[in-house]
């Protein structure tokens, strides 16, 4: 007997949102602006027990992944490996759903992967007081680090209020310099952890 695949819009809408616009296993978008006021989602929804043994259609048995992610899930040999990363994945992305923002997770896995956007610079940064360092941080006002309470209430990102010097890639920053107070948000090792869950 045939049982339909389909998969209503309220559910694909929902398998969105838990993944915040994402594939759950490679963290590229999956939205696109393509005029002035609309986007383009170009996720698959793809089933965590195969639909042909499953028949389930459920949000609990699916998960937002791109093309190629999904592929390569399906032509895995290893059924049972792809079935228990998926739901790895999906028990991941739930937690992280309820508890962040989509800004929050945007900044927390591009500084893990060292990705910087246009709208949040990533930085290697030093110390003038104290010597260089290799993290990698990105800054914001200190008045903007409410966005980011959540990763800061949960440790998974360090937060230094110094005053900050700009210098092409690189930042220095000491009580001395003259500029304005800036919030530096480094990742931890429990942050790093965490985007270990959901970077391959």
């Amino acid at each position: 007997m045939h049982m339909s695949r389909y998969i209503p819009d309220a559910i694909k809408r929902k398998l969105l949102e838990e993944t915040q616009f994402r594939c759950a296993f490679c963290l590229d978008s999956i939205e696109h602006i393509f005029d002035d006021s609309n986007f383009f989602h170009f996720a698959e929804n793809a089933h965590i027990q195969p639909h042909n043994e499953s028949l389930d259609n459920s949000f609990e048995n699916l998960i937002c992944l791109c093309p190629t992610c999904h592929k390569k899930f399906d032509k895995n040999p290893d059924r049972d490996n792809s079935v228990s990363r998926l739901k790895a994945l999906k028990a991941h992305w739930f937690v992280a759903s309820g508890n962040y923002s989509k800004l929050e997770l945007d900044c927390l896995f591009d500084l893990f992967r060292y990705n910087p956007r246009p709208w949040i610079l990533t930085y290697q940064f030093q110390n003038s007081e104290r010597g260089k360092f290799s993290s990698l941080c990105f800054s914001v006002p200190t008045k903007q680090g409410y966005l980011f309470q959540n990763l800061i209430t949960n440790r998974l990102v360090d937060c230094v209020e110094q005053k900050g010097a700009f210098s092409g890639n690189s930042l220095t920053f000491g009580s001395n310099l003259p500029a304005e107070n800036t919030l530096l948000i480094l990742l931890t090792e429990k942050g790093k952890n965490f985007c270990k869950k959901f970077v391959s």
